[in-house]
């Protein structure tokens, strides 16, 4: 973690503390310049001035959380392995970098299935339209071999890929896939077939 961003993090600690000493101070200030026989009324504004700073305090902290909760929806899956089929897709580019290509895939349907420890369908998510992208090790293959796959990649055939993996901390993790194409080309985690 960086500097700026540890001292971000104080700062936005502190803030909660400074704004509550800013209201007594305003309360101190306001008890000398009003005199005593206001007490009760300047004791009554920073009464509902401390309580409106708690309430504000507390509808940040739920949304906050609420937010955090949602980032944090599959963890009740976490350490199970799962299988999402990508159905009817189409492949929207092709890009080449070293050693490998990348396929950008269009597909109508994506749906995730999580297994539960036996290796048996537990819950799935519901389809629904999604891109993705997979690439693939090209290091074994000669130029002519990368161009024909190239070729067999933009056809516009439909594409179907099924991945697996592991739910982790962060969210799902795919351990492996397998991409296969209406025109028979089959690619699987990095090695092409067909």
């Amino acid at each position: 973690m960086s500097p700026v961003s540890r001292s971000r993090r104080r700062l936005v600690g502190l803030a909660p503390a400074a704004a509550g000493l800013a209201v007594l101070v305003a309360g101190a200030v306001g008890v000398l310049l009003a005199g005593p026989e206001h007490m009760a009324e300047v004791a009554g504004v920073v009464a509902l001035l401390t309580l409106a700073g708690a309430a504000a305090a507390v509808t940040s902290l739920s949304l906050m959380a609420r937010r955090r909760l949602a980032e944090l929806q599959h963890l009740p899956d976490l350490g199970r392995r799962f299988v999402t089929h990508h159905e009817h897709g189409r492949v929207t580019r092709v890009t080449e970098g070293q050693g490998h290509l990348v396929v950008h895939l269009a597909s109508e349907q994506v749906q995730t299935i999580v297994l539960d420890e036996a290796g048996a369908p537990d819950h799935m998510t519901p389809g629904m339209a999604e891109t993705s992208s997979w690439r693939m090790s090209t290091a074994r293959l000669s130029p002519p071999q990368v161009a024909a796959l190239k070729e067999k990649l933009t056809t516009g055939d439909e594409i179907t890929v099924v991945s697996s993996g592991v739910v982790a901390l962060t969210g799902p993790v795919e351990k492996s896939w397998r991409l296969t194409s209406s025109n028979g080309l089959v690619v699987s985690s990095g090695r092409a077939n067909g």
